[in-house]
């Protein structure tokens, strides 16, 4: 699976589609990082999750072991190419590279037999075009109609609906946290756009994340005197997922939750991107969700990088841009009578 969860939710399109063509006597095994497992685990068809092995002698072992026949490598990863090699796997599919301008090793110096177009950062496709197209090389079909799938179970929702159950309505979920510093909006806009929300929709302010995270929810409510409900390290992903089910709202930067958001058909999502490409990576959502991009266009965006030492696309971002987009999406006349 891809490095991060956003990319590995999209990626699930492709898996699904290779589930759905394959005989059933087929394994499909999916390695990625521990946090993904939990996101998907619950997808049918799925023979295995194995939690991602870092070493080239843990690799090898692993694709013998399970008499591997075709890799597909979701990630710009050299290593696992070498490994797939090593361990004699006939068919080892990925991306070419020339995301990084490295036209003349498409095929990682013959460690792939497949390389799929990966496209440049500034793509004007989805990133799902691109699963489509490994889809497409690898022999098999794609379905249009799949889209990123999380499968909730009871326990899930009930682990929501007990954690929410002291949060009236409206329910805003708030995430100013992302895998990449670059994406991070300004504490004083955060600042702003909760004071802003709260004199007008009087919402229930949630935040969901690692516990790593807990602080910088902790200090917003704080500088802005603003109460938040801080769910960071109480929830694994696809409780996070159903905490986005039970609520009204979700306001995030362009990292997992938007994507998490959208698969669960949160009733409004509103994604403020940075550096990062809105179109390349918009959530997949469908007709039950209303979506609003956020972002100003300056001449050096999109980007790929991690810091940036004037940071325009995202100081330049204001609060009432934002605030515009929520009204647009959740109209003032819409809020449940207490």
């Amino acid at each position: 699976c891809p490095y991060f969860i956003g990319d590995t939710l999209l990626a699930s399109t492709l898996l699904q589609n290779i589930i759905r063509q394959v005989s059933p006597e087929t394994a499909i095994y999916v390695v990625a990082e521990k946090p993904h497992l939990n996101l998907l685990a619950t997808l049918p068809g799925i023979t295995a999750c194995i939690p991602m092995p870092h070493r080239d002698r843990q690799r090898i072992k692993l694709l013998r072991e399970l008499h591997c026949e075709a890799l597909f490598i979701l990630r710009h990863s050299l290593p696992w190419g070498l490994s797939g090699t090593r361990a004699g796997v006939p068919y080892r599919i990925g991306f070419n590279l020339e995301r990084y301008g490295l036209h003349k090793a498409d095929n990682w110096g013959g460690l792939l037999t497949h390389a799929s177009p990966s496209g440049t950062f500034d793509s004007q496709r989805h990133q799902i075009e691109f699963y489509r197209e490994m889809c497409l090389q690898s022999g098999l079909h794609w379905q249009e109609a799949i889209t990123p799938q999380i499968t909730l179970t009871a326990q899930d929702l009930r682990k929501a609906q007990a954690l929410l159950k002291s949060a009236h309505r409206p329910r805003f979920i708030i995430h100013l946290t992302a895998g990449s510093p670059g994406k991070g909006w300004p504490m004083r806009h955060w600042i702003k756009l909760l004071q802003s929300l709260n004199q007008e929709y009087r919402p229930q302010f949630i935040a969901l994340g690692r516990q790593d995270d807990a602080g910088y929810y902790d200090a917003l409510s704080a500088l802005s005197d603003v109460p938040i409900l801080n769910l960071c390290g109480q929830t694994a992903l696809r409780e996070s997922a159903a905490v986005c089910r039970l609520s009204d709202l979700v306001i995030t930067l362009d990292t997992a939750l938007a994507h998490i958001a959208a698969a669960v058909d949160v009733p409004r999502l509103v994604v403020i991107y940075g550096p990062t490409n809105p179109k390349q990576w918009k959530p997949v959502v469908s007709s039950e969700t209303r979506l609003a991009q956020v972002y100003v266009n300056v001449p050096c965006r999109p980007c790929i990088t991690r810091t940036c030492y004037h940071r325009s696309c995202l100081t330049y971002l204001m609060p009432l841009r934002v605030l515009h987009h929520i009204h647009q999406l959740y109209p003032l006349s819409e809020i449940p009578v207490a």
